[in-house]
């Protein structure tokens, strides 16, 4: 090679690109280590405040859900405690309308009962006896409740039941034609109040008893009414028209009983 080309050679020179590890001299710097770990520290610490906000984010929009979620149940909560309460009065008003339904129902059986048996009358305490005559113990009873100077009206008499054997009084049903006559009779008797098996012929000093033909609801509650009577509680109890009275110890004002629930007033 001649001088003049390697003099070419020199003035120009290959142009080389400056890297990020060049100093300003023109010289490549290396990375180190720590620069290497602070660069990474930094991104780290970049990724955990990116993925701090992204669950803050989260967190708020669930805590957001959860609130509104808390919100419509609770709301939920107080319509539906507010529609049980509403159905509980219903119910309530609706028990109540039955219960005074039931007792009226009670009420109009024993007065359509009353009315059937409004012309009869139970005599109890009469034993039965071979070939005894009972037209002739009505006879009898007749004139000693003092109607003796009045006609015999028409009136049916016969046995409900009956005991051959003596262990057991039978019970005599009277069913007078005329209303009038029935309550004459039992007037007369309520006046006496002292009818005895002596009167009718018969060998005993034993009284015997006449009272109004119950409904069998309204002896139930006639029932129950005496053994409060028994218990103190009632000072009296007598029927009048098929209907129960009873008088409570500090009142002598009647009160009728339609029904046996009426009786829990009492005790």
């Amino acid at each position: 090679m001649s001088s003049s080309a390697a003099s070419e050679i020199k003035t120009n020179p290959i142009k080389r690109g400056r890297s990020d590890d060049d100093s300003d001299d023109g010289t490549r710097q290396p990375m180190t280590l720590a620069d290497l770990l602070a660069a990474m520290t930094e991104q780290f610490k970049l990724t955990q405040e990116r993925i701090q906000a992204v669950n803050t984010s989260i967190t708020e929009k669930i805590d957001s859900v959860k609130t509104e979620l808390n919100d419509k149940l609770c709301a939920v909560s107080r319509d539906i405690a507010n529609f049980k309460e509403e159905c509980a009065v219903k119910f309530a008003v609706n028990n109540g309308a039955i219960r005074t339904l039931n007792e009226r129902v009670d009420e109009v059986r024993q007065e359509i009962g009353a009315i059937e048996n409004r012309n009869e009358l139970i005599v109890s305490g009469v034993p039965y006896l071979p070939n005894e005559n009972l037209a002739d113990y009505f006879k009898a009873m007749w004139d000693k409740v003092g109607l003796n100077e009045t006609p015999l009206p028409t009136v049916d008499i016969r046995r409900l039941n009956s005991s051959r054997t003596g262990e057991k009084d039978g019970l005599i049903l009277l069913q007078f034609a005329l209303r009038n006559h029935r309550n004459d009779f039992y007037s007369g008797y309520l006046r006496k109040f002292n009818l005895q098996l002596s009167h009718l012929g018969i060998d005993s000093s034993r009284r015997f008893y006449v009272n109004e033909n119950l409904t069998v609801e309204a002896r139930k509650i006639k029932g129950a009414a005496l053994r409060l009577k028994k218990a103190g509680k009632l000072a009296g109890v007598f029927t009048k028209h098929g209907v129960v009275f009873v008088k409570r110890p500090d009142n002598q004002q009647a009160e009728a009983v339609l029904t046996e629930g009426q009786l829990a007033g009492f005790m």
